[in-house]
């Protein structure tokens, strides 16, 4: 390429005239300078270029031609600029000696004639200045920006609005206008938004610089509004205006919300109860997350506005009817104790004794939870019902039942307890499909159910009676908006005929489960029925309740769920999943040893290990997945058997094979795999144990986890 840009350049522009011009008027070339008409032969000057031809001849150039290296340059020019008469570029730059001293006027003896790191040559090429170290006046030299890259004739090459001098000051990619990729320009975020050009997120917010500008945040502060969360939070995580402190115009600020009172700083009223949220936490002191603080079936709003009853005594006026009886069923005043009807709830004992479980170990998968009872302000009591039409009302018993499902699915057993003892809980859960709840109860007093149940695996579980399991969980049980699952039952309820705009959706509400009295998941559907005091009358026809007030009234309720509860998940035990969304949301395995059994057999195969990703051999059966931490400098061990041909691996990434820290895959059929590991990384680590095999499905495995 060289060779080329010099021949393009080492073009000729016509021969230099010479430093010593014939001045006299003949028309001959003065060769003789004394006064006779004789020719001394010894200065003879045949081409006339200054130089005798006796002293061409010495110098090795041709007599007869005044270029004799046809660089536009004479040679007796050359010989007096001290170039060098026979190279046509005699400093090598890539220039002619002559277009040096007649067109760019520069050195043709220096190679650089400005000093600036790039050839003569190659400056007229590139249409930089030879003359001038910083052509394009940036505050960078020619030389540098060649060997960076950037562009020596424009002072912005990158036309982000910082000159490439400002940009080697400031550490930014003179060759990139976005430097940190925050969607802007470098020269914006310092001369508009002072913001920081090589942090994409000047203030830490969780907003890059970029999409702050976008919105109206100021990208300098994290909290632009000033009402306790960062922009990042209010944008990413709540849904709320980081431009407002108070989004939902309910005199709470956002923060205060969301971190002190648990209200949605998106609704002024959370709980829908005609009341807005600061007036329930600063006046009346009613619940801001439940539309009937008192349980008396009449939302807080209505009883201060409408009823002037107190939205936290049920009954007002201590007649003993509830306010919500009183005015919608008796028609009776709230505020007048004498014209109160009380109601005597039934009573019945369902309490049975525990008998221990018989039959051979079985292995429960998951639960389906069910309730029935009748409402009582926060309780659930036993109710009566007119089944045949006689106008005799049967005493049933409130019953909280477990079906009992096992790794297909089917239905193996049930447990059921007395519900008469459910009482009012604090509905302040959480809930994954981010329904409302207008009612919850607390079941973490279990005791004396009734299981036709077999004994499961008492190394497994910690006891061979399910019923102590059970009983050692937190259960709480709520009534809220149906949400994720109005979808599949309005398509299954659909397909079988049914009337779901008329018939189902008015009534039905959303059933919510929790564990821990923190995170709740919908599981299930509710109605509730007409059933003063706790009786059904109507002869067998029941009278469905609106759900749309998402206030519960004193009524007959019964809970169905048809979506299945992970039992280990449930007891908070150590157990595989089948796919990595579960995975990312388990609680991972720290440091301490587990021991458990289960199957694989209904899992699905979606990670296969290979030999060049981890275990030597391919393993292409169902797989599980458990999520463990591990931190810096920790090992862990793992013992793994499985009835088939089993494989034990790790991975950081579970939704990529190749992401492999280790693997075990030594052995065959139902034979022990062991794996050790360390974690060697510097960080603490999230990573996922992966309980495989290579026929598909995978059959039951027992495996030992051991984090130290």
């Amino acid at each position: 390429m060289r060779g080329v840009l010099l021949a393009l350049l080492l073009v000729g522009c016509g021969s230099h005239s010479g430093l010593r011009p014939d001045t006299d008027t003949d028309t001959d070339t003065d060769t003789d300078t004394d006064t006779d008409t004789t020719t001394e032969t010894s200065e003879l000057d045949s081409d006339g270029d200054g130089l005798s031809d006796n002293r061409e001849q010495l110098l090795g150039t041709d007599p007869f031609d005044d270029d004799t290296d046809g660089d536009n340059l004479e040679d007796g020019d050359e010989v007096e600029l001290g170039t060098d008469p026979l190279n046509a570029d005699s400093d090598g730059d890539g220039l002619l000696d002559g277009n040096e001293v007649d067109v760019h006027e520069t050195d043709p003896l220096s190679v650089d004639s400005d000093g600036d790191g790039v050839e003569d040559g190659v400056e007229i090429l590139l249409g930089a200045d030879p003359l001038d170290p910083d052509s394009d006046g940036d505050g960078v030299e020619d030389g540098v920006e060649v060997y960076n890259g950037t562009d020596p004739t424009l002072a912005d090459t990158d036309a982000d609005g910082l000159d490439d001098g400002e940009e080697e000051a400031a550490g930014t990619d003179p060759n990139e206008s976005d430097t940190d990729d925050d969607d802007l320009n470098d020269g914006d975020e310092v001369h508009i938004w002072q913001s920081d050009p090589l942090d994409p997120d000047t203030d830490d917010d969780g907003l890059i610089d970029g999409e702050e500008t976008l919105i109206g945040t100021d990208p300098l502060s994290a909290d632009t509004d000033g009402d306790g969360l960062e922009d990042g939070e209010e944008v990413n995580t709540w849904g709320s205006d980081p431009l407002l402190s108070d989004t939902d115009a309910d005199f709470l600020l956002d923060y205060d919300e969301v971190m002190l009172h648990h209200t949605d700083p998106l609704l002024a009223d959370t709980d829908n109860d005609g009341l807005i949220d600061s007036e329930e936490i600063f006046v009346t002191a009613t619940n801001a997350r439940r539309s009937d603080s008192d349980f008396d079936g009449l939302r807080d709003g209505d009883e201060v506005r409408t009823h002037l009853t107190d939205p936290l005594d049920p009954d007002s006026d201590g007649g003993g009817s509830m306010d919500g009886d009183e005015v919608t069923r008796w028609l009776t005043d709230p505020l007048d104790a004498l014209d109160d009807l009380s109601c005597a709830y039934v009573a019945m004992n369902t309490h049975v004794p525990q008998v221990p479980p018989n039959g051979p170990v079985f292995a429960p998968e998951s639960l389906l939870i069910s309730l029935q009872g009748a409402r009582e302000g926060g309780a659930i009591r036993d109710y009566r019902e007119d089944v045949d039409g006689d106008l005799a009302l049967e005493t049933y018993g409130a019953s909280l039942t477990f079906t009992v499902l096992d790794d297909l699915g089917d239905e193996v057993c049930t447990v059921v307890y007395d519900a008469s003892d459910l009482t009012a809980a604090v509905d302040d859960w959480t809930t994954d499909s981010d329904g409302r709840l207008y009612a919850a109860f607390d079941a973490n007093n279990l005791a004396e159910g009734s299981s036709d149940c077999a004994q499961i695996d008492a190394i497994r579980w910690g006891t061979d009676d399910i019923r102590v399991l059970l009983q050692s969980i937190q259960w709480g049980i709520g009534i809220g908006e149906l949400v994720d699952l109005a979808t599949p039952l309005q398509a299954k309820i659909t397909a079988g005929g049914g009337d779901w705009l008329n018939d189902y959706a008015p009534y039905l509400m959303g059933v919510y489960v929790t564990q821990d009295g923190v995170r709740s998941q919908e599981v299930g559907s509710a109605v509730g029925y007409d059933a003063p005091c706790g009786d059904i009358t109507g002869g067998g026809v029941r009278d469905p309740l609106d759900a749309a007030s998402g206030a519960l009234s004193n009524d007959y309720y019964e809970i169905e769920g048809f979506k299945p509860i992970s039992l280990a998940i449930a007891a908070g035990l150590p157990t595989a999943v089948d796919f990595c969304f579960a995975a990312e949301s388990q609680t991972p395995l720290t440091a301490g040893s587990y021991l458990w059994a289960d199957t694989l057999t209904s899992f699905t195969d979606t990670l296969n290990a290979d030999s060049a990703a981890c275990t030597g051999f391919a393993s292409t059966g169902s797989d599980g997945l458990v999520a463990i931490s591990l931190r810096d400098g920790e090992s862990i061990h793992v013992d793994y058997t499985n009835d088939e041909d089993g494989a034990v691996w790790i991975v950081d990434d579970c939704t990529d094979e190749l992401s492999c820290l280790a693997g075990a895959d030594a052995t065959l059929t139902g034979q022990l795999e062991v794996l050790d590991y360390t974690n060697s990384t510097g960080a603490d680590l999230t990573a996922y144990l992966v309980l495989d095999c290579f026929e598909n499905p995978c059959g039951d495995y027992t495996v030992s986890v051991d984090i130290y």
